[in-house]
């Protein structure tokens, strides 16, 4: 998810000083190091900020990275986001009307990733904040649902598209740390894993940011699970997260490895462990009806 290298990027802070910043948290800044780790990032930056005493640090980074992505995505979701929070001891509420995994289903259309085995990963992992008890509201997160958090005590954690700050068009996860209102327009405090301060940008365009993808996603952080269930108690359309069984299958023949296009061999590359395989259990079927064909033969030759 949002790159840490590219080329040069536009930062998010506008330089103006103009308006009135109604709701600020002192989060600390924390820059992703790795391409795919704003995930991971954004979760250490919340957990800094209601853990002062912990290392904002690389270990701390990916110490949250197992939590919060799918092994197969080098992303993450938004209840890998809540999964890490919970695990370790913070709370975590989603506000998202999204179905399923959300964007990313949509990976194995763009990449080359095993589409069945992603599935099941990303399952295991919405049934783990299932089963941590993190809870939910089936709707799109507002501008209203980012000052409720933040009055409660909480920090947003929002899912967007780079494009709010470059060209880039890559899924994205940032922290809201406050909320600035500039005449009639509503500004919102953002701390940015691929910058180097935090800046301000409108909140429709930050809103705006992540449709492409078809998912607009909150993952509201708080200090303890106790303070996510009493934000979520206040919330009408709150539930616990709900999650459908695992498949029963783990991986299918086509998820095992990549394979070259059927006929194609590149000259010095042995063909995949699934190719030998499956030409394996051909011939193993071949001579099997050869010989049951042979048995048959000797049978009725042998018959009065």
């Amino acid at each position: 998810m949002g790159r840490a290298t590219g080329g040069k990027r536009r930062r998010t802070r506008t330089g103006s000083s103009r308006g009135t910043l109604s709701i600020q948290r002192k989060v600390p800044l924390y820059k992703q190091t790795a391409e795919f780790s704003c995930g991971p990032a954004s979760v250490a930056m919340a957990y800094s900020y209601f853990r002062p005493r912990a290392r904002l640090d690389r270990d701390l980074e990916f110490h949250l990275w197992r939590d919060t992505h799918l092994p197969m995505l080098y992303g993450a979701t938004r209840f890998g986001i809540a999964v890490a929070a919970a695990r370790n001891g913070l709370g975590a509420h989603i506000i998202s009307a999204t179905e399923g995994l959300g964007f990313a289903e949509m990976a194995p259309k763009i990449i080359h990733i095993p589409e069945r085995g992603m599935k099941f990963f990303g399952i295991a992992q919405w049934r783990s904040a299932a089963r941590l008890g993190v809870t939910e509201e089936k709707r799109d997160p507002t501008l209203e649902d980012i000052r409720a958090v933040l009055q409660a005590g909480g920090l947003p954690i929002l899912f967007v598209s780079t494009r709010v700050f470059d060209d880039d068009d890559i899924p994205h996860w940032i922290v809201v740390s406050g909320v600035k209102e500039v005449g009639d327009t509503t500004e919102l405090r953002l701390n940015n894993p691929l910058d180097s301060r935090p800046g301000f940008l409108p909140a429709s365009k930050v809103f705006a940011g992540a449709e492409f993808f078809g998912e607009r996603g909150l993952v509201a952080m708080f200090r303890s699970a106790t303070e996510a269930k009493r934000f979520s108690r206040s919330r009408r359309l709150s539930r616990v997260v709900r999650a459908p069984p695992l498949p029963k299958r783990f991986f299918g023949e086509a998820d095992m490895e990549f394979r070259s296009p059927p006929g194609v061999r590149v000259p010095g590359i042995r063909p995949s462990l699934m190719d030998e395989t499956a030409e394996f259990k051909r011939k193993a079927r071949a001579a099997g009806r050869r010989k049951a064909r042979r048995i048959l033969e000797m049978w009725a030759s042998q018959s009065p």
